[in-house]
């Protein structure tokens, strides 16, 4: 039988405190740090979910000319369903 290969979304923040923003999402959401390049940048990942954490002297900061931009924005219970729809996560640790 073949397993379906594991599909990672990434979701990227533009934050001010990567370390900061570490912390929280180890300690508090049990993700992993994946790199850290802080102050500038870190990914943390749960499961299929990586987040991509833009600190202010990341490249992912700077304006980008002559493209158009979209800016999503995840809602908190979406980003819920992303974080504890994963099998063995059983309910919001934090609820």
């Amino acid at each position: 039988m073949n397993t379906p290969a594991l599909t990672i979304v990434d979701v990227r923040y533009m934050i001010d405190d990567v370390n900061a923003a570490i912390d929280f999402y180890t300690k508090n959401l049990g993700f992993t740090v994946e790199t850290n390049s802080s102050p500038a940048f870190a990914a943390v990942r749960r499961g299929n979910l990586r987040l991509l954490l833009s600190g202010n002297e990341s490249s992912g900061r700077r304006p980008m000319h002559n493209v158009q931009t979209y800016q999503h924005t995840l809602s908190g219970s979406l980003l819920k369903r992303l974080i504890y729809g994963f099998r063995g996560v059983e309910k919001d640790p934090n609820s």
